[in-house]
């Protein structure tokens, strides 16, 4: 039973200004989240990304902070909490860092790993996890290819769009021919594309040499993005998932993997529904973040065992933030990231990770 819920902010810087599809990000702001009973606590976080998710006064007001800086009282106060699905859809940071705080409370209660609670049937140990790599010059792009294989990386996506179509597909060809059948290419379009410019270059790329082409039309065109897959290039969406329903998504048949945010897709139930209707329609799934700091990494991570998503994921951020990692739970191992084996999260004191 939780006695008392508390709320206050947090702020995490980042190393320098991150360029994105949706702007420049130097900071991540949001709130953290407590939830006790008498003598366990569990942690939550909800920090928006407008353009993902809610903006930070939406989520302020949907965690009931509109007139104080924090919170401290019962859970009965904060109207998220009581919300319904459609009121989580529309502020998904908000709902993932209450569902997160409470799912992680009833875990260290069971004293279980968070994925275990989740899921009782045998999570997975460990997860894999995709390097990126940027879209400079091809010569820079190999480079730090390498040093992805070097550090045990099996996977990468890398940034496409920003050089001419031919030095892109010249770029992954050299990739293909050094490192062969031992490292996964995927490709990340950012919406850059027309639909006759992504055609022409799926149809120029090697046979078999990428795994799937992530977002290569605007994230609205989602019939386009549905016609692009006779290509037979696979086709993943991530910022189509910011503008509309998944289930408009897999209705449409625009897509063969949904890359999955759970902070922006509406918490956590919301991401285990979700992956129960992706597989019924035999839609992959690949898991990222916003950018969220250790506690909405460590959620995410869990949700991955949980859900058995056993394709490389997007959770190798912590070196874009500014916090301290030496005792970070989700350090990366060889590609992989193990799953903290403590009750909830993990054990390590959250204190010590997220201030």
């Amino acid at each position: 039973m939780v006695k008392q819920v508390q709320i206050e902010p947090l702020v995490i810087p980042l190393h320098s200004p991150l360029k994105t599809a949706r702007g420049t990000i130097s900071e991540r702001c949001g709130f953290r989240i407590a939830v006790s009973d008498d003598t366990l606590t569990g942690w939550g976080v909800a920090m928006p990304l407008p353009g993902w998710s809610e903006s930070l006064s939406a989520c302020r007001t949907a965690l009931g902070i509109e007139s104080a800086e924090s919170y401290t009282g019962p859970m009965t106060a904060i109207p998220i909490y009581h919300a319904k699905a459609d009121k989580k859809r529309a502020n998904p940071a908000a709902a993932f860092g209450v569902e997160l705080a409470l799912a992680d409370l009833a875990a260290r209660q069971a004293a279980i790993p968070l994925a275990t609670y989740l899921n009782e049937s045998v999570p997975l140990d460990t997860i894999p996890v995709n390097a990126t790599i940027g879209g400079g010059e091809s010569e820079s792009r190999l480079e730090e290819v390498q040093t992805a294989v070097d550090a045990g990386f099996s996977a990468i996506k890398l940034k496409i769009g920003m050089q001419s179509m031919q030095t892109d597909i010249e770029t992954i060809e050299r990739i293909q021919h050094q490192f062969g059948n031992k490292l996964s290419i995927r490709i990340d379009a950012n919406g850059s594309f027309s639909f006759d410019q992504a055609t022409e270059f799926l149809e120029a790329l090697p046979a078999h040499s990428v795994e799937y082409i992530e977002q290569p039309l605007p994230a609205d065109d989602i019939e386009a993005h549905s016609k692009l897959r006779q290509t037979g290039v696979p086709i993943a969406v991530d910022e189509s998932l910011s503008v509309t329903s998944p289930q408009s998504i897999i209705e449409a048949g625009a897509a063969d993997v949904l890359v999955c945010k759970p902070m922006a897709i509406g918490g956590v139930d919301a991401m285990i529904d979700l992956s129960t209707t992706a597989r019924a329609n035999d839609i992959d799934l690949v898991m990222t973040t916003t950018f969220d700091g250790v506690i909405g990494r460590l959620g995410a991570v869990h949700l991955a065992s949980a859900l058995r998503v056993n394709t490389a994921c997007g959770f190798a951020t912590a070196e874009y933030l500014d916090e301290s990692l030496e005792l970070d739970p989700t350090r990366i191992i060889n590609g992989e990231i193990p799953v903290p084996s403590g009750p909830g999260l993990t054990d390590t004191d959250i204190d010590t990770l997220s201030t």
